[in-house]
């Protein structure tokens, strides 16, 4: 059984076998972890409060156009609002980014609210947030390899303090969403860095439990937010409500980070037995044969993306993993909070209903990933990665015919939680295993490397998602763009199931003519008869 094999592995060697020292260091990855779900819900909850389509009224002259700012409208009327006649119309299509004031337009809106009516626009704290953290991630690891776990953290969490603070003072959308730059700088140093500290400490042969503790944590905590955020939300002032909330659990952070946190780095040392900053270049061996010399974050970024097929592979599904995140997060709140403005059927949501149908998908995407990622450790990655995958393309239909078939709000619950709940189980059930399949292919000395090209590509996924889906949703409706994107990962599923092979046992090079792997560690002074422990997998 999953939660017996669970509790072999916290009860044998792994968790056993660390001195007290590094078990409450273990703890402390596992507090920041819930720090970043807990940020992160709170970040974004607020974002369908904040910028959106306006629910205002504005009285002009002459034919419907779709103006709000003050500049446009002394241009159409001459600068007189006092027109003969009037014709009230909605802007629920306001392209500009302009912030409406209940000074300028006498509006129920709250005050520092953005008028951005595209659905690509009102993503767009989830594009800047994808893209920032795709490039963090990948800066991380390298950098976490070079300059230790510790002070990765503290300066992650100084940046985190700053995002609330650029949120609540921006007086345009543009400077609200560079915040959302801030935090997938902040979320990529420090939830990688707790990853990596986790994995230090169990090693590579329970690194499947390790990661999949960490996201279960993490995301179990994201999906609790869901419900807390409405009780905190308040609509008439969001910003200032929510993100005072996330400066404070930055600042703990940050005290626990200096205060309480240790280097685990000599842990790897101790694993390879040798220190890490050693290995200054390695040969890389191409499909052709060819090999190369380079430095290693540049092979390691090149392995991870291209010479190594299953590793590819695992990569297109991190960014289909968080591809589906972001429909869930933006497209799938934008329809519940405004669905007669997107053309469908049933009564918008209230906030509180929101939180509560996103529930589903936090859930069951973090409660299970800790079972499915110990029994990746034993079983392989293969086929809880395709599964997954064919299991969220189904989540992603079901939202598709709730979206195109509700005819009330209460239909539409049922299908926009059973959708969700499918889709969360089916990242579960991939997520670790993923972050998994990264360390079984590399070795310790640069396996933070290459979890940062990883999660780089599984954190482009946010940004793709949202934006793709966005255009979409603006040019085919929201119905279709559900269809297209349930699609298109039913076609990355079946190409992991039939191209994917999970490594092969793990060998010590000890002769020279065992030259087959595909990343070798080289040091100028080594023989080759000494080179490290490396995957055979090619």
């Amino acid at each position: 059984m999953p939660f017996e094999r669970i509790k072999e592995e916290l009860n044998r060697d792994m968790y056993d076998g660390l001195r007290f020292s590094h078990k409450v260091q273990f703890c402390i990855a596992i507090l920041i972890c819930l720090s970043c779900g807990a940020t992160k819900k709170f970040n974004f909850f607020p974002v369908q409060y904040i910028a959106g389509n306006s629910n205002c009224v504005i009285p002009i002259k002459g034919e419907q156009v779709e103006v709000v700012n003050s500049y446009y409208r002394e241009y159409l009327l001459g600068g007189s609002t006092n027109a003969s006649s009037t014709t009230f119309v909605r802007g629920d299509y306001i392209y500009d980014i302009f912030k409406w004031t209940k000074e300028d337009m006498s509006c129920s809106e709250p005050e520092g609210y953005f008028i951005v009516g595209k659905t690509a626009s009102q993503a767009g704290p989830l594009i800047a947030f994808g893209i920032s953290k795709a490039f963090m991630n990948f800066a991380t690891g390298i950098s976490a390899d070079r300059f230790g776990r510790k002070p990765m953290e503290a300066v992650g969490w100084c940046i985190g303090l700053a995002m609330p603070m650029v949120a609540i003072f921006a007086d345009n959308f543009t400077t609200f969403v560079s915040a959302y730059v801030l935090m997938g700088i902040q979320q990529g140093v420090c939830w990688s860095t707790s990853i990596f500290i986790m994995v230090d400490y169990a090693t590579k042969k329970h690194s499947g439990f390790a990661i999949g503790l960490n996201e279960t944590v993490g995301y179990t905590t994201l999906a609790i937010i869901n419900v807390v955020a409405p009780l905190i939300l308040d609509e008439s002032r969001p910003r200032i409500s929510m993100f005072t909330v996330v400066f404070g659990i930055a600042l703990v952070n940050l005290i626990v980070s200096i205060v309480f946190l240790k280097e685990s780095k000599n842990v790897i040392e101790a694993e390879t037995d040798t220190p890490q900053n050693s290995k200054k270049e390695v040969t890389l061996v191409w499909p052709s044969g060819s090999p190369s010399y380079s430095s290693v974050p540049r092979a390691v970024c090149a392995y991870t993306t291209f010479v190594s097929p299953s590793l590819a592979l695992v990569c297109l599904c991190g960014l289909m993993n968080n591809f589906v995140s972001a429909v869930v997060w933006s497209i799938l709140k934008i329809i519940m909070k405004d669905s007669t403005a997107k053309g469908a059927s049933f009564e918008p949501f209230t906030k509180q209903e929101i939180g509560n149908i996103l529930l589903f998908y936090g859930l069951t995407k973090g409660t299970f990933q800790v079972i499915f990622g110990t029994l990746g450790d034993t079983y392989g990655r293969r086929k809880f990665m395709y599964g997954g995958l064919y299991t969220v393309a189904l989540g992603l239909f079901c939202l598709a015919f709730t979206t195109g078939y509700a005819e009330n709000k209460t239909s539409a619950a049922i299908g926009f939680a059973i959708g969700s709940a499918l889709a969360g189980i089916g990242t579960s059930v991939m997520y670790t295993n993923l972050l998994a399949a990264v360390c079984d292919f590399s070795e310790p000395s640069w396996r933070s490397s290459a979890l940062g090209v990883y999660r780089f590509w599984r954190d482009l996924g946010y940004a793709v998602g949202a934006y793709l889906s966005g255009v979409l949703a603006d040019n085919i409706g929201i119905y279709a763009t559900f269809l297209v994107d349930a699609t298109l990962i039913f076609l990355v599923a079946t190409c992991v199931a039939l191209f994917y092979k999970d490594p092969k046992k793990k060998i010590s090079l000890s002769s020279q003519d065992d030259l087959s792997t595909p990343l070798v560690s080289r040091e100028h002074e080594m023989s080759r008869a000494s080179l490290l422990e490396v995957s055979d997998e090619i």
